[in-house]
Order: structure tokens, then sequence, then C-alpha cells
């Protein structure tokens, strides 16, 4: 029994150290696949994002995405227009507050192009000139004002079908124009623009006087030839006939002043001239609404809602034209079209912008607009081309920071784009700068941002841009006062004629409530009129946005100061301006009038949406997947390495304890076994040692034991060269009485 139970079966501890370093080579083949394949991925990606941001080739996604409407890249554009329809106009007139009735959306395709372009490889700069115009969607088959055939995209036709079901639904819900088929024939009463035109432009910023600001305009107004005229110091023209022959008697000698000069005047000119006095000082103002009585004061007109959006033929920017070549002969409305890439090309400045190819966080970053790298306005709007050369240029703002012209696109952000950082766009609606911050809570409940399934981050403008300067004092460059209410934007330096003209969120959303009361309008609701833009934070790419501002006009009695002129002109006579007693609307309370409120609204395309899964998101996904998968089999091939380790020596020392007890077995099954040394514990090395042969120089040395410990043994050699029997089972029983000693401790 003692020899079968000391035969138990055995396994060799080694296969599993065998296994164990197998798994170690696959553990370490993971590591190498986490860490390779991914940045492989990862720099193929970082190559196509950079096709997406650069602009240093005209095949470029980014080229293509910019260049035109007309390119699968590009954004599909659409701008929402809700103008106020004045009911009680006469009311207004005496003093009331304006009930004023929202009439939209008139919904506009936006299409872009560039044009005139170049670029400048050693700076890595593309210079080009901007060209946009609108399409109506009632006119989807043309444009109405250019004439350009439009073929929708089938993107853009799923997009005005949502569009128009929001709005038919919206229309169900609302109380003012459910009913009311709007067209652009739809006729509605706004502001007389011409006429607050001519006041503005021709009697400066006081002429309306609760703007007017000593820090804004240190001088009221740059003396013209129309304010000459309007103000009373051309004294009836000084008669023009004379001047004509004073003229050529005098032109070699500079005996006029520049008020003089002024004043002389062409017959064409004489007439315009006439025709804006009479209105002005004879209350002749123009007949705009079909009354049989031209005489009438009026501040209003009844015009069609194409014709206020995009201009028509008017007495007063007829003579305005004659008498200062800058300003169009017709009213451009208040938002203009271009009729066609020549008329860019005339009449647009060039844009330059960086197109990264040396910096890629700089790209589409403005080094100059419209042809101006500091900003300066001139009578009628941007000098561009003229830059401070310009008809009456001047600053566009009152610090030379504010002028200088920085910012990217409304659309194209540098990359990498976190929730920590302030991006700055440049705005050619405000003719500024304007700076964006991370607002996820704009119209969105859910604090996160997904479009079509890719991530993004919403950004909107920075609450401090529409302070008061009180507030927020950086605001006093741009022309904000201590009584301008929150919530405005002034732009009346390179409005059309310096008109005063304030922009705000629709509806004077988070401004002084004081601007609801005087207009006659509710609180707005930031899911409606707050401006964002949701931006896909790898390329920057504004993947969709609104953009919402609301124009409008300050308007009150338009007193036209008295200008007394002390200076003796040719005939020696004084002439004092009799005006400015009540102003042209003494009744009228001021008001910042709404003109209308606007969204502009883009979504990027579903062929670079196509093309950023295809070439970023999903590759993304992928080496993520790969470093996940491949890091956790790494992990768990190193756990499995150690385990099979461990395990193998466990069996390693269970084999050998196994093959020890054979050992004892066989020994103690030998017949031959001496009873001499059966008594274990007079086997000692004093013992043995004697019973050695003398030729032998084999003696106990340190030697790993069998359970892999260091103890006093003989070596198997030893034991091979002892030719006596019993000497050699009293060495092996030596042996075995040391490793038992070690195993049981």
């Amino acid at each position: 029994m003692l020899k079968a139970a000391c035969r138990p079966r055995t396994i060799d501890g080694s296969a599993y150290i065998l296994t164990g370093a197998l798994v170690a080579i696959l553990a370490i083949f993971s590591v190498i696949i986490a860490v390779i394949f991914p940045s492989k991925i990862n720099e193929n990606v970082q190559n196509q994002i950079n096709n997406f941001i650069l602009l240093n080739s005209s095949s470029s996604l980014a080229y293509l995405a910019f260049s035109s409407s007309n390119n699968a890249e590009a954004d599909v554009a659409v701008l929402d227009i809700y103008l106020f329809n004045c009911t009680n106009p006469d009311d207004v007139e005496l003093g009331s507050t304006p009930t004023l009735v929202p009439i939209g959306p008139i919904n506009l395709w936006v299409r872009h192009e560039i044009i005139d372009t170049s670029y400048d490889k050693t700076k890595n700069i593309l210079s080009y000139k901007d060209y946009k115009y609108y399409i109506p969607w009632e006119n989807d088959g043309d444009n109405f004002a250019t004439g350009i055939p439009n073929t929708l995209t089938s993107q853009e036709l799923q997009y005005k079908q949502k569009i128009l079901q929001q709005q038919q639904q919206q229309q169900q819900t609302s109380t003012n124009n459910a009913n009311l088929i709007i067209t652009l024939d739809t006729k509605i009463t706004s502001l007389y623009m011409p006429l607050v035109t001519l006041v503005a432009h021709g009697y400066g910023p006081s002429a309306f006087e609760n703007i007017y600001n000593p820090i804004t305009h240190k001088t009221d107004i740059i003396p013209n030839k129309i304010n000459q005229i309007l103000t009373g110091n051309c004294q009836n023209f000084l008669n023009h006939e004379r001047l004509q022959q004073q003229q050529q008697y005098n032109n070699n000698n500079n005996l006029y002043t520049m008020d003089e000069y002024n004043c002389l005047l062409t017959s064409e000119e004489y007439v315009a001239a006439t025709t804006l006095r009479t209105i002005l000082h004879n209350n002749n103002i123009p007949d705009n609404n079909n009354n049989d009585d031209p005489s009438t004061n009026t501040l209003f007109v009844d015009r069609p809602i194409q014709e206020i959006l995009f201009g028509y033929s008017d007495p007063i920017f007829e003579a305005l034209n004659v008498l200062n070549s800058n300003f169009p002969k017709r009213y451009p409305g208040i938002l203009g079209n271009t009729t066609s890439s020549m008329e860019a090309h005339r009449q647009n400045g060039y844009n330059r912008i960086y197109t990264g190819n040396n910096d890629i966080t700089l790209t589409n970053n403005y080094i100059a607009w419209d042809s101006m790298d500091q900003l300066y306005c001139c009578a009628a709007g941007p000098c561009g081309n003229e830059g401070s050369k310009g008809s009456l240029a001047k600053p566009a703002w009152a610090s030379t920071w504010a002028n200088i012209v920085q910012g990217t696109r409304i659309d194209q952000f540098p990359p990498n784009i976190e929730n920590t950082n302030t991006l700055r766009v440049f705005s050619d609606n405000f003719i500024r700068t304007m700076d964006l911050s991370y607002q996820p809570n704009i119209g969105n409940n859910n604090m996160n941002t997904i479009y079509n399934d890719i991530p993004t981050l919403r950004f909107g403008y920075d609450p401090l841009q529409f302070a008061n300067v009180l507030n927020f004092p950086p605001n006093e460059a741009y022309y904000s006062t201590p009584s301008l209410p929150s919530g405005l934007l002034n732009t009346t330096t390179c409005s059309l004629g310096r008109v005063p003209l304030y922009y705000s969120k629709p509806y004077f959303y988070g401004g002084n409530q004081t601007l609801n009361n005087g207009a006659g309008l509710p609180l707005g609701q930031g899911i409606t009129h707050d401006t964002w833009i949701d931006i896909e934070p790898l390329t920057g790419k504004s993947i969709a946005s609104h953009y919402r501002h609301q124009m409008n006009v300050y308007v009150d009695s338009m007193p036209m100061p008295s200008i007394t002129k002390t200076k003796m002109i040719l005939n020696n006579k004084h002439r004092q301006l009799q005006g400015g007693s009540g102003g042209l609307f003494p009744s009228l309370s001021p008001v910042y009038f709404p003109l209308m409120w606007i969204d502009y609204n883009r979504e990027t395309s579903n062929t670079w949406l196509n093309n950023f899964r295809n070439t970023i998101q999903i590759p993304l996904q992928t080496a993520n997947t790969i470093k996940i998968i491949t890091s956790v089999l790494g992990g768990l091939f190193g756990i499995m390495m150690i385990g099979f380790i461990i395990i193998g020596k466990q069996r390693y020392h269970i084999y050998n304890t196994q093959q020890l007890q054979l050992n004892i077995g066989s020994l103690l099954s030998t017949s031959s076994f001496s009873t001499t040394s059966s008594n274990t514990n007079t086997i000692t090395k004093d013992y043995i040692t004697p019973l050695l042969p003398t030729t032998s120089s084999s003696s106990s040395s340190s030697h790993s034991s069998s359970f892999g410990s260091t103890i006093d043994i003989y070596s198997a050699d030893t034991i091979e060269n002892i030719s006596n029997t019993n000497t050699k089972q009293d060495i092996l029983l030596y042996n075995l009485d040391k490793e038992l000693t070690t195993l049981l401790g």
C-alpha cells in the first residue's frame, strides 16, 4: 500500500510556464497594436482634417464648401425675415407707443460666390471679393433681382419642406398673422427711411437729440455739401447763376472757403438742392402713400415687402445722388441685393484671409475686409476701396484696436475647439469683431448638442458685448454711452447716411426692458430669439447655426437745430436758418423703432457630413475601438501570463514533491535497504564522510532542492560515483532528510 500511495499521477508545470510565455508575447503584441495602429489612423485623420480646413488648394474640401453655394460641399443657407408692420402710424407721430405686428417669415435662399480670387503663396493669403444675393422661396425658379436660374438641391428641398411644416405649426398657434398669406407683394407700414437718411446726413446725429454724444461725435458732423444746403449756410445757394460767373473769374485765385465751395452748384445740383430744401423746410414730404395731399408730413410709408427689403425709386435719394455720387440713385432697401457679379466686382472691395498653410490655427482669419485692414466709414457706409480717403471718411470706432479687422468667417473657426475657448468672428452686419463663448443652454435643455450623430459644442454671442458702458467699460470703443440702454449695438457711424441704426437681439432679448416698453414689443425668448452656433470641435466647422438680430432706428422729433452763419459770403449778407422749433415731428416720443428681425440659419451639406463621417469620425471611432480592444486584450493576456507562471511554478513544485514521494516509496521497498542506516537520526554529515571514496573530491554543497530552495546536500554526480549500495542509500536518505526538513519547515 505504501508503494502504491507513493505513486500519484504527476503533471509537469513547465507546460504552464511555457503557455505563460506565449501569452506574454500576445500581451506585448496587443500593446504594440494599441499604440501603432491608432497612431497611424490618427495621422491619416489629421491629414483629412487639414483637407477640411485649409484653403491652400481650389480642390480642397474647405475651398469647395466656401467658394460657391452651387458646390455640393457648401452649406444650405436661408434667411428668414420678420418685418414689423406699424398699425397706428398717425398715433405714433402724435406720441403714442407703436403697435407692431410681426409679418413673416419671408424665406430667402442665400447664394454666395467668391470672385476675383488670387493666392499669395508666400504669405499664405487668399484674396477674393464676395458676391452674395438672395432668392425668395416664392421665386425658386429664378432670382427676381438677377434673373439667375436657380436649381434647388435635394437637401434644400428637404430643408424647405421641414421649415414650411414648422412655420405652419407656428402660424396655427399664432394670433397675429395666422390667416394672412404673406408674399413679397404684401404691403406693410414701416418707417420712411429716405427721410430719416436725409435728416441724419444733412444735420448730423444731433438732429436726433437723445443720441448726441460728444465722445462719439466730437465734431457733430463733417461739413458737406448737403449739410451746407440744408442748414441754410448757402444763402439760397448764393444765386447759382452769379456763382458760375464768379467761379470762372476766381477759379485760380482760391478765393472760396470750403463752405463756399460746397455752395457752388451746377444746374442739376441746384434742382436737387431745391428739392431737398422744399421737402424739409416747406414740409413738402413726398407722397409715399398715394394720398391726395402730398404736403402732409409723414414718418411712415406703405410699401410692398419687396420694396421695403430691396429698395425703390425715391426723390430724396435721387437728389442725394446728384449732390453726392456715393449715395445710390435709388433707396436700396433695408436688406439690399446684388444684381450681378459685375456689380459685386465694381462695388465690393477685396477680402483677404489666411489659408492656414503655415499655421492651421490662423485658417480663415481676416487680414482685411472690403479692402480695409483698418475700418473706415463714409457717407454711404463702409469706405471699402477708398478707405480713409473716402467721402467724409472717419474711423468706424473710437479706438484703434476696435478698428482692426480680425476674427474668422462666421462658418469656420480654428480646429480643436474646447469649451473654454473664446472665439472671434468678424461680422459684416455689425462691421466689427464679435466674441463667442461656450453657452450650451441656448435653446437647448439637455446641455449636449448632437447634429446627425456628430457631437458639437454650442457657442453664442458673449452677453457683455451688448452691455451698457457702465457695466462693461470696453464698450465705449464701440460708442456705447451711459444713456444707451443695454441690449443695443450702435452702428450709426457705418450706416447709409449715418442713420442712427442700432442692432439688438430679436425682441430686444437680454436687453433693458425699457426698449420693449418704448416699442410696444413683448419680451424675447432665448430659444427662438438668441444666436447660437453648433461647432464640430475637431475641424472648427459650424455644423448648424442661427445668427439672429434685429434692426432698430432711433427716431424722435427731429429738431434740426438752428445754425447761425457769421461769416460774410460774397454778397455781404448774413443768413440764419429759422429751424429747430419743435422739429419735423414735434409730438413724436423717442423710440428705438424695430424695422425687422432676421434669422440667418445655416446647415452643413450632406456631402460634407458624409465626408466627415467616412474620413474622420469612423476612422477615429475605429482607432478608439482598436485601442480599447487591444488594451483590454493586453491586460487580459498580462493577467493570464502571471496566472500561468504562478500555476506553473505551483505545478512544478507539486511535481517535484510527487517525484520525491516516488523515490521514498522506491527506497522503502528495496529489499537490500541498509538496516544500519534505518535510523535517519544517525545519518549525519560526519557519518557519511568516512564512507565516501578517498578518491572522490565530491562533498556536500549548496544545491537547489526539488522545492526550489537552496540546501546543503550531495549532488547527483557524487552519488553516482559511489559503488557501495548501502553508502549510496545512506546518502540518499541524508538528502531526503534535508529536503523533507526544508519542505516541512
